[in-house]
């Protein structure tokens, strides 16, 4: 991006009192202004989205709407309500070496609870080039966002191992444990939408009834589990076939929860869905990701066939008529299970990775998630997936998680709508129990041997390792 170099000089002539410098004949004051004000105005109801759409083309490649909340929701939230610009400051700057002028503005904002100084920057074309924000009182470290980040991992993980105790003791007697996969799904966005409910409890933009009915089916969820374990032997008949009613209930839920959720995000409005990232955007590029990662995951399948020798399997694939049936449903079917695949995604995508990537790098705070995405499945590998191999299924699934989180990771950065993570979840997974044998149950008691993990590592390697060095993880600042 572009150095303006003047911001120093803005808060000197401010805080001094001095008259301000002579702008270039490019500008006009009141137009400079007005868009000032109009780009507080989007800050103050949290479209930052907008805002960027105000920037040059670099501003833009180097900040998403999400990084660019994580940033500013922590100043909103402790401010409330804005009142009025109490101060206003603009000084130019000239590039010596391209000649090129530029205008910035100094404001202060004073509201409920405090005051923000805004250090904004045009170029001659009126782009928006700098868009900085500053606390006016007490610092703000250790303040919401710390806290919120707390609220997620206890949730997220903290009941995800306690869970696994209930895992340990109905895999070491042989229960149905078919609730608590479905249920752990919703814990990582659960621990989101918490945190918003506690600490931006003055935010008029939070879809808060949907976060709380979220929540609630949460609840409703563990309880199943739970109980589940407490009461094993209740069954329930379905069409000739003897289920756990336990498992049953939870279905009932999930597609019940996800029904009324549809009907809460509708309710809540653009702007609600907006504020927190739940709107569908970018529709060509979404589609195209989502395409993309059907023909990766296709060419996964090939390559770890023609490495096992059992090619003639996709032939056979190809020709099962109920295979065929079972892929024309998955459309119909997301909208009716979806809530569980948002309850990973907005929790690791939408929230923990634009915290890792501007802490850690884009790069390494993609593959740090990913190594946190496969830690959090362990539970899952040692007493569902696999109980007689968890340890190489832990292996094999932190590498699964590692390189799916970099697709991932790519189609959020390069699309920024979290229905496409979500969407390429249910994907990944419901294709994947279609073809290994048409249901979720597929997954349950697999046997993984130590030397499947460099076939896992080179063919993920090779369909989704290549993204990490693609344009978006270049042009993305941390």
């Amino acid at each position: 991006m572009k150095k303006i170099m003047f911001a120093g000089m803005l808060a000197l002539l401010f805080l001094t009192g001095c008259s301000q410098n002579q702008l270039s004949d490019k500008f006009d004051e009141e137009n400079i202004k007005e868009e000032a004000m109009k780009a507080i105005a989007f800050f103050n109801v949290r479209d930052y989205q907008s805002i960027l759409d105000m920037g040059v083309d670099e501003l833009k490649q180097s900040l998403t709407a999400e990084q660019f909340a994580q940033a500013s929701d922590p100043y909103l939230d402790k401010c409330g309500k804005f009142e009025e610009i109490e101060k206003t400051v603009t000084a130019g700057s000239e590039n010596e070496q391209t000649g090129e002028h530029f205008v910035g503005v100094i404001m202060i904002g004073k509201y409920a609870d405090g005051k923000i100084q805004f250090t904004i920057a045009f170029d001659e074309d009126m782009n928006l080039v700098q868009f900085n924000i500053r606390y006016e009182g007490e610092s703000m470290k250790g303040k919401p966002e710390n806290n919120q980040l707390m609220i997620f991992f206890l949730i997220a993980y903290g009941i995800t191992f306690a869970m696994g105790f209930f895992m340990w003791y109905g895999a070491a007697y042989h229960m149905d444990l078919n609730v608590f996969p479905n249920a752990q799904m919703m814990y990582p966005a659960a621990g989101v939408m918490l945190g918003f409910l506690l600490f931006r409890k003055k935010d008029a933009d939070l879809p808060k009834w949907f976060f709380r009915f979220f929540l609630l089916v949460t609840a409703v969820m563990i309880a199943i589990a739970v109980l589940s374990i407490l009461l094993p032997n209740e069954l329930a008949i379905v069409s000739g076939t003897a289920l756990s009613a336990w498992n049953l209930a939870s279905q009932y839920v999930l597609i019940g929860g996800s029904l009324i959720g549809w009907i809460l995000l509708l309710v809540a409005g653009k702007n609600r869905r907006k504020a927190c990232g739940l709107t569908w955007k970018n529709g060509k590029a979404s589609v195209a990701c989502i395409a993309l990662f059907i023909v990766l995951f296709a060419l996964r399948l090939v390559i770890s066939c023609a490495i096992s020798g059992c090619l003639p399997l996709i032939a056979a694939v190809c020709k099962n008529l109920n295979i065929w049936i079972s892929l024309s449903a998955l459309a119909i079917n997301f909208f009716l299970v979806y809530i569980v695949f948002l309850g990973e995604e907005y929790g690791w995508r939408y929230y923990l990775q634009p915290l890792l990537q501007k802490k850690y790098g884009v790069q390494r705070g993609t593959l740090i998630l990913g190594a946190l995405w496969g830690i959090w499945h362990f539970p899952l590998d040692f007493f569902y997936y696999s109980t007689e191999t968890g340890f190489p299924m832990a292996a094999a699934q932190m590498v699964t998680c590692i390189f799916l989180a970099i697709f991932f990771a790519w189609a959020y950065m390069k699309t920024q709508n979290i229905w496409v993570p979500v969407i390429l979840h249910f994907l990944n997974n419901n294709l994947s129990a279609i073809l290994s044998g048409g249901s979720m149950d597929a997954f349950q008691n697999q046997s993984v041997a130590w030397g499947e993990l460099l076939p896992v590592i080179l063919i993920n390697g090779i369909v989704f390792g290549g993204f990490l060095f693609t344009k978006p993880f270049r042009l993305q600042k941390p």
